[in-house]
């Protein structure tokens, strides 16, 4: 992916500039667009991609938006919960506001589901390592 300045410019000096709570950095190629520190857009390969998951997606779907696919190194191609944002919601200010704070919750919605999906098992230290403590202990405390 190569960088398109220009319209990162355009998109961060113009579109989001009089907008709160906005940030931006590079990454991968491109840049991710963040609302108080939740990433809920990208630039790629000059395009603007925000975060879609099943309560938004028939949003983008009914304006004939597309996802965002790139090819990985083995030629297979990828697909991210990043869809392209229609060119007329970026000149409706509160229609874009209205899709940022959608995205923004897709993507709280994606790391709360991370959060749930975790094993609580997995906190816990394995058997192996509770005998070694234990032996640990054995040896220290009743071989004096």
């Amino acid at each position: 992916m190569k960088k398109d300045q220009g319209f990162f410019e355009y998109i961060s000096g113009e579109i989001f500039a009089d907008m709160a709570d906005i940030s931006w950095r590079p990454m991968f190629g491109g840049w991710g667009f963040y609302k108080n520190g939740v990433i809920f857009g990208i630039i790629a390969d000059g395009e603007l991609y925000f975060k879609v998951d099943e309560q938004n997606r028939a949003d983008y779907e009914a304006v004939g938006s597309k996802p965002f696919v790139y090819s990985m190194k083995n030629g297979k191609e990828t697909s991210l919960t990043y869809w392209q944002l229609p060119e007329d919601i970026l000149e409706n200010k509160r229609a874009l506001a209205k899709w940022i704070d959608k995205a923004v919750a897709a993507s709280l919605r994606a790391k709360a589901d991370k959060k749930s999906k975790r094993n609580p098992r997995q906190k816990k230290i394995n058997i192996l390592q509770s005998h070694r403590v234990l032996w640990r202990i054995k040896t220290i405390y009743f071989d004096l």
